[in-house]
């Protein structure tokens, strides 16, 4: 085999062993009855090894195996946004402005000076902090807390903050502007069970908490179904086709949700190992 060649045969069979961009049929899954709590169903989707994402192409389900990630970064004309999420361990947004000339930033019109270069994380997040020492090297603490997600949604941009340990299960939708060495916060949308994920159909927002699904329009929340356990199977991705067919991904599958009937199917991966 040529070298060449040989070179990029290892490399896709690395990337495919790791489940980047490997994608999977509808036909890969089954209809299962939704998880009651302590049953070899609900034991087999908490354990999988498996986690499927969710998204839409052309009016069609796609479905890939995925891999949560702690860290997300966003770029902003003044330099990157870090959210950082480690549960019960905290997490925070941080400002990394292309000007390192920089040493303070104002956030909501209180001086931030720059986080100390010996622990970035410090008062932010209580597990080791080594790993994220360069990462977060010359930044500014914006906020405290765990933040999932940094996203644009009409012409704006907002971050979704939650956590979910133990018998705490809260969350909220904030409004971040960020303008030379300025950063303004403001919550938005309060609300009462932790976000896992969520998408946008049209000006609303879908929300998948911990144990139910929200619509919010024009920051007016209404709960469409509350009760589920899919909370235990980490979801992490909302795809909207319509109403009728709302899709979450989680840990060894999908769920299928009809918001007009008020109705959720499970989904399980057919490989998915029971114990």
């Amino acid at each position: 085999m040529k070298p060449i060649t040989y070179l990029l045969f290892l490399l896709c069979a690395c990337l495919w062993s790791n489940g980047y961009a490997q994608r999977y049929a509808v036909s890969d899954f089954k209809q299962v009855p939704a998880p009651a709590l302590s049953s070899k169903l609900f034991y087999a989707l908490n354990a999988s090894r498996y986690a499927f994402a969710v998204s839409m192409l052309h009016g069609r389900l796609r479905i890939n195996q995925t891999r949560d990630s702690t860290i997300r970064e966003y770029r902003v004309p003044e330099g990157k946004l870090i959210a950082i999420h480690l549960g019960e361990f905290g997490g925070g947004l941080f400002f990394k402005p292309n000007d390192t000339t920089i040493r303070q930033v104002y956030v909501n019109g209180k001086s931030q000076p720059m986080e100390p270069p010996f622990s970035p994380l410090r008062g932010a997040i209580s597990a080791n902090t080594h790993e994220y020492d360069e990462l977060l090297r010359g930044t500014f603490l914006l906020k405290g807390g765990n933040v999932q997600r940094l996203f644009k949604f009409r012409d704006s941009l907002f971050m979704m903050e939650g956590l979910v340990f133990m018998e705490y299960s809260y969350g909220a939708v904030n409004y971040v502007g960020v303008k030379g060495d300025s950063v303004i916060t403001r919550e938005v949308q309060k609300l009462e069970d932790g976000p896992m994920a969520f998408s946008n159909y049209g000006d609303e927002l879908y929300i998948a908490t911990f144990r139910g699904l929200y619509r919010t329009r024009k920051w007016q929340k209404q709960l469409l179904l509350d009760k589920l356990t899919w909370g235990f199977f980490s979801p992490n991705s909302v795809a909207i086709k319509d109403l009728k067919h709302i899709y979450v991904g989680m840990n060894g599958g999908y769920v299928w949700v009809d918001a007009i009937r008020k109705k959720v199917t499970y989904f399980e991966y057919k490989l998915n190992k029971h114990y």
